[in-house]
């Protein structure tokens, strides 16, 4: 998906957070559950870290923003 087509998916979609936390973590975090009823937005304001999925090792950058 190029910039533009994800610019109107998002002029047009509805986002609502029900709840919402600020945790600082350090590198021995390690969230393993397998599955849940929520989506989560990640904000890496410093740093760096991973998500491991069955297929793939997938970095999160530091001042980015992550929809999982």
């Amino acid at each position: 998906m190029n910039e533009s087509s994800l610019l109107g998916v998002m002029s047009e979609s509805n986002l609502k957070i029900h709840r919402a936390a600020f945790v600082r973590l350090n590198s021995s975090w390690n969230f393993t559950t397998r599955g849940s009823v929520f989506s989560r937005l990640y904000f890496v304001s410093a740093g760096e870290g991973f998500i491991k999925t069955k297929n793939q090792d997938i970095k999160l950058k530091e001042g980015m923003v992550y929809f999982i």
